[in-house]
């Protein structure tokens, strides 16, 4: 897991501003755990599922997930907004197209009280597959 500096955590004070960002090319899990870092967002994936993909870098301004969408495009792999400024990445689709969510938890909640109708809702969570 690759936490970011906790002062760069507190300059970001939105996910959606634009910042400038001069990243060099590199391993693209490098690059990935150095555009999180300087964005000041938490980015959670194993490295080794990356072996062997690289990236240009980044250059230039961008949001955070501008920033994401830049460095993962056409590397399989999907971005997953897991809520207060933290993010995982999952591979996108597998042989077949199909594709395998990570594990979440669900919770349940009575839309009416004393009655069986349950409703279930998940929050804070967006996906980006590219």
């Amino acid at each position: 897991m690759f936490t970011p500096d906790p002062v760069l955590a507190a300059e970001s004070a939105s996910n959606t501003a634009s910042r400038n960002y001069a990243i060099s090319a590199g391993q693209l899990s490098d690059v990935l755990a150095q555009f999180a870092a300087a964005s000041g967002v938490q980015l959670v994936f194993d490295p080794a599922m990356l072996t062997g993909l690289s990236s240009n870098g980044l250059q230039g301004s961008y949001t955070v997930r501008e920033g994401f969408l830049r460095l993962l495009a056409g590397s399989s792999y999907g971005l997953v907004e897991t809520g207060n400024g933290s993010y995982s990445l999952h591979q996108a689709a597998t042989e077949g197209g199909t594709v395998t969510l990570p594990q979440m938890t669900v919770s349940a909640a009575s839309l009416k009280q004393g009655t069986a109708e349950e409703g279930y809702r998940v929050s804070n969570i967006r996906a980006f597959f590219f």
